[in-house]
């Protein structure tokens, strides 16, 4: 049991609220759970008080305060968060996630900072710094709580970020000897200076309202507000994928790349240096394809992306991952039946303590299979759920988990989805597919939107509520009957779907308010597949206006001729390259990629998966303009 905040004499109301504050976050800790500082430092007080440069990459959600924790040391963030929460106004907006930001702090309050010096008080923030002179430019170990004083001269105190038995967590350290203390856990001749919370009374800090939806899309432009009172100076936004894409601004928009959940924090700074924090978690929805990216968090400060690539080879299921330049292939548990669809997803996986874990779907052996990447390697693993053989297969990553569509016995449209502990099978309702191996998925904000072929016809199914609903798409310009498909999302409600249309040319249906709008594109493809994408124009994050976004989609043509058709009698294919076409400038162009690839290359999918893991550069490729028609 803790003790009441001591003190010899009475303690300002302010310091007592800091103490009594502070002492009922003891035992707060990361989530997941973290033994080293080598792994994530997954904390809430990084996002309550809107820290700038932590993400929530593999990070958990906090059961202190229900919010999406972020991955920082956290020992400032969290002697900030409670002065704030104590009352403390007085330019909040100086201290950061560093702990000399407190010295700095208390130097613009013109208190006299002697290492080793001075009287504590309850209330007061103890920085430690290593041996040597301390200057505002100095790099501070770490920043507690004072949270009593005894009669013999030692001091009780509160410490976030510290590392327990079984976790990193807030911690109680009673008569503590600051110096000998300080030497004991960092090294010897460690200092301490003792900065005190502001006396006086405090200016008021801007009240603050924040605004955007609650579920997004990844790679969609998502708008989000902020509202303050009183004279704010600025407001500054941050979204759970890395200080890269920070923004100021009321009013602004941000492209997630990546499903999960993201906390998004704005605050608002007043001319007085006073600032109020308000968060907003999202849940962003990602679909699959054959390539899973997952961040490395290994530098907290700077996380990077690796990506896999998965395709089958001898039988046996193989995963790419890039070095540099080059894919690197080792075989993994699995082994795909031939012919078999094959997509992959990453999303944090509640098995592997909510990191971002990839995953590959696939039939085995007739059954609906996966192999992921867990804690202790490669895992291969049966799921719930009998595709027919050829079946396309495609993935959804949602709050509640992953989504696996395929066509099940007859060709009809089926569903296994984790609801938390079991994989659960679903028919969907609707005509039976005439094409196996075409089925393509795109995320809106109310669900998932399913493309497949009935005998020629495109055909969309979505859910209403508990209901499926199946609708055709329809065009003049036909569909090709065994034509590949590839749907990527525009916007929160809006899909664009990719087929090869009659004359086999590439055609894209547009949803809009009013239905659908069906276009010739430029280019032809030559083979399956097809594969799309939306993509960041520049930053991910814009003030004011909607963050621009690119879509292209993928596929193989004959070498040096985006819109060279099917080969045929007369027409040698020995050799294809892979193409796109791409929005730019307000219209479709197309373009073929540097380099070829040979017909038994282009039977695959790695080539265009490894276009697809990198942002495309249209100014890169070698660019062939065709004007499209409407139908």
């Amino acid at each position: 049991m803790l003790p009441a905040v001591a003190a010899p004499g009475h303690a300002p109301a302010l310091a007592q609220s800091i103490a009594r504050i502070a002492l009922t976050q003891v035992g707060a800790a990361d989530s997941p759970a973290a033994t080293s500082f080598s792994e994530p430092d997954c904390d809430p007080y990084s996002t309550l008080v809107g820290a700038g440069g932590p993400n929530a990459f593999d990070c958990g959600l906090s059961k202190t305060f229900n919010i999406q924790d972020q991955n920082e040391p956290w020992c400032s963030d969290f002697v900030k968060w409670v002065w704030q929460r104590a009352g403390v106004t007085q330019d909040i907006d100086m201290l950061s996630g560093g702990a000399s930001s407190f010295y700095t702090w208390g130097l613009r309050q013109h208190q006299e900072l002697r290492p080793d010096r001075g009287r504590p008080a309850v209330g007061d923030a103890v920085v430690f710094y290593p041996r040597g002179r301390i200057t505002r430019r100095s790099g501070a170990d770490h920043v507690g709580i004072v949270t009593g004083v005894n009669r013999d001269g030692t001091v009780d105190l509160v410490n976030g970020d510290f590392i327990g038995p079984s976790n990193i967590s807030v911690s109680y350290d009673e008569r503590v000897h600051l110096r000998s203390w300080a030497s004991r856990i960092w090294n010897r001749g460690e200092q301490w200076v003792l900065v005190a919370p502001p006396s006086g009374r405090q200016p008021a800090a801007p009240a603050l309202r924040i605004t955007g939806p609650r579920v997004a899309v990844a790679g969609t432009s998502v708008r989000f507000g902020a509202y303050g009172s009183g004279a704010v100076a600025s407001y500054q936004w941050t979204f759970g994928d890395g200080g890269a894409w920070d923004v100021s601004g009321r009013a602004v928009s941000h492209v997630f790349t990546q499903d999960g959940l993201y906390p998004v924090t704005v605050t608002a700074t007043s001319w007085l240096g006073t600032a109020t924090t308000r968060t907003l978690d999202v849940v962003v929805t990602g679909v699959s394809s054959p390539v899973a990216s997952v961040p490395d968090v290994s530098e907290w400060y700077s996380p990077t992306i690796d990506t896999y690539l998965f395709r089958p080879a001898a039988g046996r299921l193989t995963a790419g991952r890039r070095d540099g330049r080059h894919w690197r292939y080792a075989a993994v548990p699995g082994r795909p039946d031939r012919g078999s669809g094959l997509t992959a997803l990453s999303y944090p996986d509640p098995h592997a303590a909510d990191a971002m874990t990839p995953h590959a779907y696939y039939i085995s052996h007739g059954l609906l299979s996966e192999t992921y990447l867990g804690r202790s390697g490669w895992t291969f693993s049966p799921l719930a759920g009998r595709p027919a053989a050829g079946s396309a297969i495609v993935a959804l990553a949602s709050a509640s988990g992953p989504s696996v569509f395929y066509f099940g016995a007859g060709g009809r449209l089926t569903s296994s989805a984790w609801d938390g502990h079991v994989w659960i099978i679903s028919r969907i309702t609707g005509p039976a597919a005439s094409t196996a191996g075409s089925l393509a998925l795109a995320a809106t904000t109310s669900g998932p939107d399913l493309f497949y072929l009935h005998r020629s016809t495109l055909l969309i199914t979505h859910r209403a509520g508990a209901r499926w609903l199946t609708a055709a798409v329809r065009s003049r310009l036909g569909v090709t009957p065994d034509s590949p498909l590839a749907a990527v999302t525009a916007g929160a409600h809006q899909v664009d779907v990719f087929f090869v249309d009659r004359t086999g040319n590439l055609a894209v249906a547009a949803q809009g308010r009013h239905g659908w709008t069906v276009s010739q594109l430029p280019g032809a493809p030559a083979v399956t597949p097809l594969m799309a994408a939306a993509y960041p124009l520049g930053g991910h994050s814009t003030a004011g206006m909607a963050a621009p976004v690119g879509i292209a989609v993928f596929y193989r043509t004959r070498t040096g001729q985006p819109g060279a058709g099917h080969p045929g009698p007369g027409r040698p294919a020995a050799r294809y390259s892979a193409a796109a076409t791409y929005w730019s400038r307000g219209g479709w162009r197309a373009a073929v990629l540097r380099g070829s690839l040979s017909q038994d290359e282009a039977a695959g999918l790695d080539s265009l998966s490894q276009v697809r893991s990198a942002p495309p550069r249209p100014r890169a490729w070698l660019a062939r303009s065709r004007p499209g028609r409407t139908g």
